[in-house]
């Protein structure tokens, strides 16, 4: 689809090229052959080739993605950072709900448990927080998954991004390294790609391009008779 997108545009532009030459054909280039009457064919050409582009997209478009916008993008960032203010003073009743994700437990054989990362280079930011129970005949660690959204140019990419993160095998808490992935998304921007940077460059906003980077929150209630072997650093200390 993305190569049709690219090669339907240039193939019409070469027709219509190609027809205003031979239209012209046999005229010499003098300074007054462009007139008022060929400038307007050239740009009701160059108009209507936008045109079609748009209703190509318009018709072949897979699905209707809404697009998050900027006051939309102020009110999650103000959100998110309540929820971490409430999350690193250990506040889990005051804990979002919808940004939980997942809710499990681990079951481990000894006194000892270790966090680790798979790759030196997590992607995105993973926090956890770690709250002590007092139940020495335990062996079961309760945990919590809570996801803020991750959006980029406006588009919600929170369930793409944050599948299958963590892992528990052997005594060992195994924070994944996500696979590579592709996602292509066709949109049609009338703005100038060169002064949205250099706005966005001197803007005082905080809101950069309608997007924000999303932070996975692990918490972990731990018996107290458990040790915490924090390998990775991952663990967040209020």
């Amino acid at each position: 689809m993305t190569i049709l997108m690219v090669i339907i545009p240039m193939f019409l532009l070469f027709i219509f090229f190609s027809l205003f030459l031979y239209v012209s054909k046999g005229m010499k280039f003098r300074k007054y052959f462009w007139t008022v009457n060929r400038i307007g064919i050239v740009l009701i050409g160059y108009i209507g080739l936008g045109l079609f582009a748009l209703i190509y997209l318009f018709f072949t478009s897979n699905e209707d993605i809404k697009i998050v916008s900027s006051e939309e993008i102020q009110e999650i960032t103000k959100d998110e950072m309540q929820f971490y203010n409430f999350f690193m003073s250990e506040k889990e009743d005051k804990f979002n709900d919808k940004y939980l994700v997942d809710e499990w437990s681990m079951e481990f054989t000894s006194d000892e448990v270790t966090l680790a990362k798979e790759v030196e280079d997590t992607y995105g930011n993973v926090f956890v927080i770690i709250d002590w129970r007092d139940d020495a005949s335990s062996n079961e660690i309760y945990a919590k998954t809570y996801q803020t959204p991750y959006i980029f140019r406006g588009i919600n990419l929170t369930s793409e991004l944050t599948k299958n993160q963590f892992e528990f095998t052997g005594d060992k808490l195994l924070v994944k390294n996500p696979p590579v992935q592709q996602f292509t998304y066709n949109s049609i921007n009338p703005k100038i790609e060169i002064l949205e940077n250099l706005q966005a460059m001197y803007s005082n906003n905080s809101v950069v391009d309608n997007s924000v980077t999303g932070t996975t929150f692990l918490y972990l209630n731990v018996p107290n008779h458990v040790t915490i072997i924090d390998e990775g650093e991952l663990r967040f200390y209020p």
